[in-house]
């Protein structure tokens, strides 16, 4: 508590935690602490504020589950300040799905989303995949498409994102390419594409019933007959 009062994040954030939850009894003492939310949230606000990101990732989904805009938008930037690059993804969703107390923006999801894409670039290809930098692009795509009628950009982000084997990004090239929709029909185009989602390594593409789906297209159009 001496540390905390002083000003020491660390036993900020510990005493936040301790309070968050029912402390057991510290050996050879018989202080306790009990859970008391109005004592954390104050001591996670001292430890957030001398840059914890962990108080701060406490806060902002706190606020969040309290649909508290404002608190928690104030909490997510903080983290984005210190290159948490998970918070722009929450952010991005929320006001993609105008969720938790978020009106829904295309727009501000987008610019999240960008940022988010933008500060994972330098990531390992392994990295990209944890931090689901593929599925934004494929959610950026999206965006341009169904909310902003620029197939142009939707292309582009779903070739980046298939290039780094995300299945349904693979999908939708082989789709659009398929039925001429937004640039020259190609059946070449659509056989290498569609080729490459039936192989791609993701459990996603093992799927039965996408397998099923994917082939009766194939055999439909004839597809072999173009690669």
């Amino acid at each position: 508590l001496s540390l905390a009062e002083k000003g020491d994040s660390k036993a900020q954030e510990k005493l936040s935690n301790m309070y968050r939850f029912v402390s057991p009894k510290m050996e050879n003492s018989s202080w306790k602490l009990e859970g008391d939310i109005d004592k954390h949230l104050f001591w996670a606000k001292k430890a957030g504020e001398n840059g914890s990101l962990d108080s701060q990732n406490t806060l902002a989904y706190h606020y969040l589950r309290e649909r508290d805009k404002t608190n928690a938008l104030y909490w997510f930037n903080k983290l984005i300040d210190q290159g948490d690059t998970w918070a722009l993804f929450k952010l991005g969703r929320v006001y993609e799905d105008g969720s938790d107390g978020f009106l829904k923006s295309p727009k501000k999801a987008l610019n999240y989303y960008l940022m988010h894409i933008d500060r994972t670039s330098h990531l390992s290809i392994e990295e990209q995949i944890l931090a689901n930098r593929r599925g934004l692009m494929n959610d950026v795509a999206s965006i341009y498409e169904n909310h902003f009628d620029q197939l142009d950009k939707a292309f582009y982000w779903n070739k980046k994102a298939a290039n780094m084997d995300y299945y349904w990004s693979q999908r939708w090239l082989g789709e659009k390419y398929l039925n001429g929709e937004g640039v020259t029909k190609s059946l070449k185009d659509a056989a290498y594409w569609y080729r490459r989602a039936y192989d791609n390594p993701s459990e996603t593409a093992k799927d039965e019933s996408l397998r099923y789906d994917l082939k009766q297209t194939w055999e439909k159009h004839e597809l072999w007959k173009y690669e």
